[in-house]
C-alpha cells in the first residue's frame, strides 16, 4: 500500500500529460504514491514510461472505464482522480492531506483552480465559476481534480461506464447518498488544457452535452438540475419555434418564446456575474453563454438523438 494513487485518464496530448506528472513528482512532504497512467496512446515517451505505471486500453473505453480500470489497479489508502492536462501547486498533497484529515471519511474532495499564467478569458471565466475562499459543500465537483479515499471510493459502484460525458456529476449524485462532497481553497491547481477560444469552447461543450439526457437514465433527478438539461435545447430550439410560429400566424407564442428565453439567459448570467469575485464584463459573460448554451444544446440534441437510434 501506498499513501495516493494519481490516476490518469489519457487520450491524446502527451506534452500535457508529461506537465501533469511532472507537477506530480515535484511535489513537498513525505508521502508514497504511485502515478496510474490508463492511456489509448500508444506512443507515450519514455519519460511517461519511467515515471509511472502505464497500462495500455483500446479506443473504445470510456473516459469513465479508463478511471475505474485505474482505481482497480491502484495500492493507495487515498485515490486522486487528474485529467492528463492538470498542474498542481507544489505543495498541493501536503495541504489535500490536512484537509482530508478535517474532513474524516466518506468525504469526495476537490481543489480550486486557478487561472495559469496565460491569463485567457475563458480561464478565469471558469475559475470563477467554481471560486471559493474555504473548504465549503458543494453538489458536484469535476473528475479533472478528485480526491477519495479508497474505502470511500469501492462503496459506490465507480464512476458510470455507460456514459461518455457527465460521469462525474453522476459519480457525485451516487456518493452522496454515503457522504459528502467538497471544494476547498486550501491547495490550488491549473487546467493547462482549458479552451483557447470560441471554436475549441464550442466543439468541448458540445462534446460534454451528448450525455445529459443520457445520464438522466436509472436515476432520480432532482428539480435544481431541470434548469441545466432543459434550456440549452431551448436556447437551440426557441429561434425555430419563433419562426414557425411567425409563419402560422402564432403571435402570441412569437412573443412568449423569445421573452421565455431571454429571461432565463439574463437570469443565469446575472447570477454568474455575481458568483464570480473578480471583474468581468457583462457582455463577456453574455457573450459566453451563448455559445455554452448553443453548443450544449446541439450536443443534447444529437446524444438524445443516438440514444432513441439505438
Amino acid at each position: 500500500m501506498c499513501d495516493f494513487s494519481f490516476i490518469i485518464p489519457h487520450k491524446g496530448r502527451e506534452e500535457l500529460l508529461i506537465n501533469t506528472i511532472s507537477s506530480i513528482n515535484q511535489q513537498a512532504g513525505d508521502f508514497s504514491y504511485e502515478i496510474i497512467v490508463a492511456t489509448q496512446n500508444k506512443k507515450v515517451c519514455d519519460y511517461v514510461a519511467h515515471n509511472s505505471n502505464v497500462y495500455f486500453l483500446d479506443e473504445c473505453f470510456k473516459i469513465s472505464q479508463l478511471r475505474n480500470f485505474g482505481a482497480e489497479k491502484s495500492k493507495g489508502n487515498c485515490l486522486v482522480f487528474l485529467d492528463s492536462d492538470i498542474e498542481l501547486d507544489s505543495n498541493w498533497l501536503v495541504n489535500i492531506n490536512c484537509t482530508l484529515d478535517k474532513l474524516g471519511t466518506n468525504s469526495l474532495l476537490a481543489t480550486r483552480q486557478v487561472p495559469g499564467i496565460e491569463n485567457q478569458f475563458i480561464d478565469n471565466f471558469r475559475c470563477g465559476l467554481k471560486w471559493v475562499s474555504e473548504t465549503v459543500e458543494v453538489d458536484f465537483v469535476s473528475s479533472q481534480n478528485m480526491i477519495i479515499r479508497r474505502t470511500d471510493f469501492f462503496k459506490t459502484a465507480g464512476f458510470p461506464e455507460h456514459l461518455a460525458t457527465c460521469e462525474d456529476y453522476v459519480f457525485c449524485e451516487r456518493f452522496k447518498s454515503i457522504g459528502k462532497v467538497f471544494l476547498t481553497s486550501e491547495a490550488n491547481y491549473v487546467h493547462l488544457g482549458e479552451d483557447k477560444g470560441v471554436r475549441q469552447l464550442f466543439q468541448k461543450e458540445m462534446w460534454r452535452g451528448q450525455s445529459n439526457f443520457v445520464s438522466v437514465k436509472g436515476r432520480k433527478v432532482s428539480l435544481k438540475e431541470w434548469p441545466s438539461l432543459l434550456v440549452p435545447v431551448l436556447f437551440i430550439l426557441t429561434p425555430l419555434l419563433t419562426v414557425l410560429s411567425i409563419l402560422n400566424a402564432y403571435f402570441l407564442l412569437f412573443t412568449i418564446f423569445p421573452v421565455l428565453l431571454v429571461l432565463v439567459y439574463a437570469l443565469v448570467a446575472v447570477r454568474r456575474l455575481k458568483i464570480y469575485p473578480g471583474s468581468l464584463p457583462l457582455n463577456k459573460i453574455l457573450g459566453f453563454y451563448v455559445v455554452y448554451f448553443s453548443a450544449r444544446g446541439v450536443g443534447s440534441i444529437f446524444g438524445l438523438f443516438n440514444q432513441i437510434r439505438y
